[in-house]
């Protein structure tokens, strides 16, 4: 591991996100909200990697982490699986399913691919994100 760059091939087990999740933390100095976020993601993906990805006996997750100017980068890499994660409806009550709403609301951008594995990735900028019903950096400087 490069400061500011994590390459992880995680086995398809239950102690897997948190194994992802300290990793996370050893990338450099990020922000304790940038952090909080990244490690949560994290944990979410590599979770939906193990449960989800299609994981038999002796299978991996890859974790790639990447931290850039003005973002972090995350990807997770598990095995095949007939189709790409789909973000379940939000406000239904439920037991589980709630991941890919967790990276929707924290990360900037994410999106997925199936390519032979499934691939999940997402980005978070290194700003802070304003607080549900504050404005954006963006707002803030008009």
């Amino acid at each position: 591991m490069l400061d500011g760059h994590v390459e992880l091939e995680l086995p398809a087990e239950p102690s897997s996100p948190q194994i992802a999740r300290e990793a996370i933390a050893r990338l450099g100095a990020l922000p304790p909200d940038l952090l909080d976020r990244a490690q949560l993601i994290t944990s979410e993906l590599v979770t939906n990697g193990v449960r989800h990805g299609n994981a038999r006996a002796g299978a991996h997750i890859r974790l790639s982490a990447e931290l850039h100017p003005s973002f972090l980068r995350i990807e997770v890499t598990s095995p095949p699986a007939p189709s790409r994660p789909t973000m379940q409806a939000r406000g239904e009550l439920r037991s589980s399913g709630y991941g890919l709403i967790i990276v929707d609301a924290l990360a900037d951008r994410w999106g997925s691919s199936v390519d032979g594995a499934v691939r999940v990735w997402c980005e978070l900028g290194r700003e802070p994100k304003p607080a549900a019903g504050q404005p954006s950096t963006f707002e803030q400087r008009r």
